[in-house]
Parts: C-alpha cells; structure tokens; sequence
C-alpha cells in the first residue's frame, strides 16, 4: 500500500494512496492527534 508524507509548520499528515485515507496526523512533539480505532 503506497503512503505519503507531507511535512508542514510542524505537523506530518500521511495519507494511503488508495481511497486517500487519512491514517496520521502529528504534532511538532511527534503526539498522534488522529484517534486510531481500536479495542483499547
């Protein structure tokens, strides 16, 4: 699955080529702010 990177004051956003799913959003601090779903 082909991901991309984009870098930008501070925050990183990667995207899935397929369906251009949003799958991670970052801080400067490197802290997730994308809730990932899950059993936790």
């Amino acid at each position: 699955m082909e991901q991309v990177t984009l870098h930008a004051d501070g925050m990183s956003a990667t995207i899935v080529g397929q369906g251009a799913e949003l799958v991670s959003l970052r801080d400067g601090d490197g802290t997730e702010l994308l809730w990932q779903a899950g059993p936790e």
